[in-house]
């Protein structure tokens, strides 16, 4: 969350912002204030950081054979069985194979400001897949998919989300999918 583009900003709302106790000691001359605030060197006041956020911008495909603190999840029901592995080849592919509805997904190891988001299904029946993210404490829809079709769907207000999934209500041997995180925000 950035800090107030008016009216008063605290030390205490700096330090939050920094990931920081808010009680912790702090003064305008720390590097991480001066970072957020873009002023290296020379005088900075509380009016350099209005509006300023410490998230950070990035491209890529944040869930590519998922990183150190990540957990990989799966589930079917409706008497299926699903088995879940990363394509050795392409990490951001999940391989799965499922005969029939699954959920299968990522948690992150902290929360994650999601902006754009990747899904591909391969061998589905059309209608019933979709992508969710997980915030303010429950799964969100984000975007429907069409298979075999490579679905890159912009979130119009970048989401805060600690877990992204695909939701496959009907399914007939879904073997590769792929679920990327291609623009998202990360705390600096």
């Amino acid at each position: 969350m950035a800090l107030p583009a008016s009216g008063p900003i605290s030390l205490n709302q700096v330090n939050t912002e920094l990931q920081r106790a808010a009680t912790a000691q702090i003064n305008m001359n720390d590097g991480a204030v001066r970072s957020l605030a873009g002023k290296a060197s020379g005088v900075i006041s509380m009016s350099d950081l209005r509006g300023k956020s410490n998230w950070i911008y990035k491209t890529g495909n944040l869930v590519g054979g998922v990183p150190a603190g990540f957990s990989l999840f799966g589930d079917a029901w409706n008497g299926g069985s699903l088995s879940l592995v990363f394509d050795n080849d392409d990490a951001s592919r999940l391989f799965y194979n499922s005969t029939n509805s699954f959920i299968v997904g990522i948690w992150f190891n902290k929360s994650y400001k999601i902006q754009q988001v990747r899904g591909y299904c391969q061998n589905t029946l059309s209608g019933g897949q979709y992508i969710e993210l997980y915030y303010n404490g429950t799964w969100n829809y984000v975007c429907s998919l069409q298979k075999n079709v490579a679905n890159l769907y912009t979130l119009p207000t970048a989401v805060e989300a600690t877990g992204i999934r695909i939701r496959c209500d009907n399914a007939w041997n879904p073997w590769v999918n792929e679920l990327q995180v291609t623009q998202w925000y990360e705390k600096g």
